[in-house]
This record gives C-alpha cells, sequence and structure tokens, in this order.
C-alpha cells in the first residue's frame, strides 16, 4: 500500500510540472505572436528605401571603385526576404556615393525559379510559398544580379575584379546570410552560407588573396551570425574588417537586417523609413567615410550585437573613403 502511494505521489508530481510547463509553453508561444505581429512586420514591396523621396543623391563617380556583394541564403526556405533589401539598400547607397563597379551575387542568381520565402516568424523561422527574387535591385528597370552565390561564382568574380583592378584601388565586400558554426577539416569553425554550400573564414581569405593584388585596399562588412569569429580567420593586410555578429548573433526585422541598414543610414546622411538626418560626417569634410559610418551605426545599434571593427596593417595608409 505504501509503495503504491509514493508511486501515486510520483505520478502527481509528474503531472504537476508537465501542467506547469505546458501553462509556461503556452504564454511563451502566446507572447512570440503577438512580439511577431507588433514588432516583426514588414513594409512590403518595395521597400521602405525605394519608397523614401530623397533618399539617394547621385554623387561624381569615384575612380578605381570596386564591391562585392554577397547573399549566400543556403536555400529558398532560409533565404529571408530582408536579405534581398539588404543588397539592394547596400548597392543603391553605394551608387549614391559614387561607387563605380558593383558585382552582385545572391541566391539563385539570374534563375527564375523561387528562391526566397515572403515571410518570417520573428524574423527567424520562415514560411508561406517561395517566391523568386527580383533581379532589378533599384528599380531602374535594369537586372542587377551577376550571378548565384556559389562557390564558383564566387571564385570567378573575384578572379575578374582583380584582373580589372589597377595596384591603388579599392574593393568594399558586403555579406548579408546566415552564419553557423560547421565542421570545416575536422575542426568546428565559424562558416557563411552560400547557396546550397557554405564557406570558412580561412577559405574566403585564401579566395580573396589568390585573386585581389595585396596592395589594394580592401573593406570587409560581414553581417551574419559569427562574423567576427569568421573575419577573424581573414589575415589579408590592407584589409578593414567590419562584424556586426559578435560574439554570435545579428538582429534583425523582417525588411532589414539592424547594423547593415544603420551602416548605410550613415554613409547616406539619412535615415531609410524617413530621410531624416543622420550626423555621421565627424570631421566635417562633406562625406562619410567607412569608419564614421561604422561609429555612427554603433551609436545607435542599441540591441545586443556589439559590432567591431579592426585593421590588418596601417590605418593612416587606408584610403580616405574608408
Amino acid at each position: 500500500m505504501l509503495r503504491h502511494e509514493k508511486k501515486l505521489s510520483r505520478f502527481q508530481s509528474l503531472a504537476k510540472f508537465l501542467r506547469g510547463t505546458g501553462y509556461i509553453l503556452f504564454v511563451v508561444a502566446l507572447l512570440s505572436v503577438l512580439l511577431d505581429r507588433i514588432f516583426f512586420q514588414d513594409h512590403g514591396f518595395p521597400p521602405p528605401h525605394l519608397k523614401t523621396k530623397g533618399l539617394f543623391t547621385r554623387s561624381p563617380s569615384r575612380n578605381g571603385t570596386w564591391a562585392l556583394l554577397l547573399n549566400g541564403a543556403v536555400r529558398p526556405k532560409k533565404n529571408h526576404y530582408r536579405y534581398w533589401n539588404n543588397i539592394s539598400l547596400m548597392h543603391c547607397s553605394l551608387r549614391s556615393m559614387g561607387w563605380q563597379n558593383i558585382v552582385i551575387l545572391s541566391a539563385d542568381g539570374t534563375s527564375t525559379a523561387p528562391d526566397r520565402i515572403r515571410r518570417s516568424f520573428l524574423g527567424m523561422i520562415g514560411y508561406g510559398a517561395p517566391e523568386n527574387s527580383p533581379m532589378d535591385l533599384d528599380m531602374d528597370g535594369r537586372p542587377d544580379i551577376a550571378g548565384p552565390a556559389t562557390r564558383s561564382a564566387l571564385h570567378q568574380a573575384f578572379g575578374v575584379i582583380g584582373r580589372k583592378m589597377s595596384p591603388t584601388d579599392s574593393l568594399f565586400i558586403f555579406i548579408t546570410d546566415h552564419g553557423m558554426l560547421s565542421s570545416v577539416r575536422g575542426r568546428i569553425k565559424p562558416v557563411a552560407a552560400l547557396w546550397d554550400d557554405k564557406i570558412s573564414g580561412r577559405e574566403f581569405q585564401e579566395m580573396i588573396a589568390s585573386h585581389i593584388p595585396e596592395s589594394c585596399w580592401t573593406a570587409i562588412l560581414a553581417t551574419q551570425c559569427w562574423s567576427a569569429m569568421f573575419l577573424r580567420e581573414v589575415t589579408r593586410p590592407n584589409t578593414m574588417l567590419i562584424a556586426s555578429g559578435r560574439p554570435i548573433w545579428i538582429w534583425s526585422s523582417q525588411d532589414y537586417s539592424l547594423f547593415p541598414q544603420l551602416f548605410c543610414e550613415s554613409l547616406l546622411g539619412k535615415k531609410v523609413f524617413t530621410a531624416e538626418p543622420v550626423p555621421a560626417d565627424a570631421d566635417g569634410n562633406g562625406e562619410v567615410s567607412f569608419r564614421e559610418a561604422f561609429r555612427s551605426a554603433r551609436s545607435r545599434d542599441h540591441v545586443p550585437e556589439w559590432p567591431v571593427l579592426w585593421v590588418n596593417g596601417d590605418p593612416s595608409a587606408m584610403p580616405h573613403i574608408f
């Protein structure tokens, strides 16, 4: 009888625990749905930066400037709508600054097959029917995406850029993507996603070093999770490195990843949604360098992602735009 009562008591305790856990899970689920409905709404297509009047003004062309914009995306159900917005905003911002040569690799490239999802729960979990990403990033009627975000296309893009660059030219690389830990040659390493593939920081370093002249200053802005650890493996000299994912994560809305949005707003000197002024030109010389944009964006970045910037080489020798 005593044993039976003990067993019954254990079952009652377990049932009570499960009921309590169930209530907690229900409350968490309810709060998650409410947060998603309140804070994670998107503004539709075209995205805010393509609808805000007066956001972009064309500057004179900057000679010797190159950019490679990369949205690895993984696969359609992992390719969030905001990644396209990120590279579109960066593309438009660089064009506004007079950047000359911009190469864009995004998801499955110029394929007409569905390659992204339209909605994400809490900006993280994708759902809904896939759709095809537009090829035109600035709505000027011409396609801007050069190819897919694959390893071979990335090699080819670096090769083309490297062959055309002069020894004093500058290169800017922007990564918007998923970042994760993965096994690379038997060791756990931070990697950035490519389309149905992945690449480590060491591989990225080797790819740049094999194609881009060492004398050419390069700035890399990586905005995927684990991006700081990913960029620590890029040891190429004459390189500025900026990461928003430190120590691990990044923060995003449905529309944009937060730090790239703030960084572009600083470069433009205007807010994406309203075109209100953003004071970022700290030295008052009439243009915003990447360092000034980083400081301005970091000062306005009030979520726990702690962006970081460092330089491989002599900072005083960097081009003034960096």
